[in-house]
């Protein structure tokens, strides 16, 4: 997964982003039915899929992706680190 997903993030970065986004889909899938959707693997490649979306202009699918990823992120931590 970690190949594909810097190949993705190399067409990201030179500006092939209707190579990249669709690389970065389907890593996405495999990934989130291999170790589940909240592995922190999984939220990276999430997270940069929502980059390519941005990227795209393709804005309320990037919101969706960031606020989807903040939100499980965010209730991570509350596992890691409890609350005073």
């Amino acid at each position: 997964m970690n190949s594909r997903n810097s190949l993705a993030a190399a067409y990201l970065a030179a500006g092939r982003i209707a190579d990249a986004i669709p690389l970065f889909e389907q890593t996405l899938a495999v990934l989130q039915s291999e170790v589940g959707p909240d592995h922190p693997d999984t939220l990276i490649l999430q997270n940069n899929l929502a980059t390519a979306y941005q990227d795209a202009g393709r804005l309320a699918e990037a919101i969706g992706l960031y606020e989807q990823n903040l939100s499980v992120r965010s209730g991570s931590l509350a596992l890691i680190i409890p609350a005073p």
